[in-house]
């Protein structure tokens, strides 16, 4: 499980980097935040960390969600913080999904490639939050006894939810380039 959970991780880091490159934006790790350390600490009254409100990254969704800082912060969490861990998930998931449901509208500027890659993507995102709906629920009914073995099983649904996110957005970046007018020399 450690394996598969490390190889999502690395995916996921991946796709936010090249969805982060496609945007102009820089990766998380390179902003100022980033190397000062101040996005590690999640916000008052919250157990997951988030992207510091100024980052470029934070305005994607594979930014506010915060793959890399979310997954280690469940991972670490008592069986005490796991109400609001689940609470915290169940927040981002809903906000996410509101967003993502958004992008359907702009499919009619994107290359078949684009539109092909968004709607694979929106599908795939659509079981991955099925299966993260289902563990969230898994991690509620926990006692302090199985806590230990849904922990990673969360951080690794959040993580594969997250990557297929980012490959929506990276289906984003396909536009039709503009059209040249032939009148003008």
């Amino acid at each position: 499980m450690k394996f598969l959970l490390r190889n999502t991780i690395r995916l996921t880091t991946v796709s936010l980097f090249l969805g982060c490159v496609a945007f102009g934006q820089a990766p998380a790790s390179k902003s100022k935040a980033s190397r000062n350390g101040s996005e590690t600490a999640p916000p008052p009254g919250m157990v997951l960390p988030t992207p510091p409100k100024d980052s470029p990254v934070a305005s994607s969704i594979t930014g506010a969600l915060d793959v890399g800082q979310a997954v280690d912060a469940i991972q670490t969490q008592g069986f005490d913080a796991r109400e609001k861990v689940a609470a915290e998930i169940e927040q981002r998931l809903t906000s996410s999904w509101t967003r993502l449901e958004g992008y359907k509208a702009q499919l009619s500027g994107l290359t078949e490639e684009g539109k092909a890659q968004v709607n694979a993507a929106l599908s795939d995102a659509a079981k991955r939050r099925s299966d993260l709906q289902a563990t969230i629920a898994a991690a509620r009914r926990a006692n302090e006894n199985s806590w230990d073995g849904v922990r990673p099983q969360l951080a690794a649904e959040y993580a594969r939810y997250a990557e297929t996110v980012a490959r929506a957005e990276i289906g984003l970046t396909k536009t039709i380039p503009p059209v040249k007018d032939a009148t003008k020399s």
